[in-house]
């Protein structure tokens, strides 16, 4: 999974989402941007000692970040009602004249 992809769907939950970068990277993948200009709202860790590092705060109450996952989320995602799939179902009926 893209990590862009992970880091703003966690945003549709209010969940932080850590990311071990090394190792993504480490899979020949690429990145659409620098990995610092990714605002999304959560800690940016390096590697796997930060994840767990960052995910113990929030275990124990130290989640700094819930703001700005609320304002990113509503950066990111127009809608969060778990009614995406009927949205793209009328699209499609519109389309193919259905409706």
């Amino acid at each position: 999974m893209a990590f862009p992809k992970i880091k703003i769907d966690g945003l549709c939950k209010g969940l932080t989402a850590p990311f071990d970068l090394e190792q993504y990277l480490a899979g020949d993948r690429e990145m659409y941007d620098h990995y610092d200009n990714f605002a999304t709202a959560g800690p940016m860790c390096k590697n796997w000692n930060e994840v767990m590092a960052e995910c113990q705060k929030v275990l124990e109450g130290n989640d700094q970040y819930r703001e700005e996952r609320k304002a990113a989320q509503k950066k990111f995602n127009t809608f969060v009602d778990a009614k995406s799939c009927s949205r793209v179902i009328e699209v499609a009926k519109n389309m193919v004249g259905l409706n």
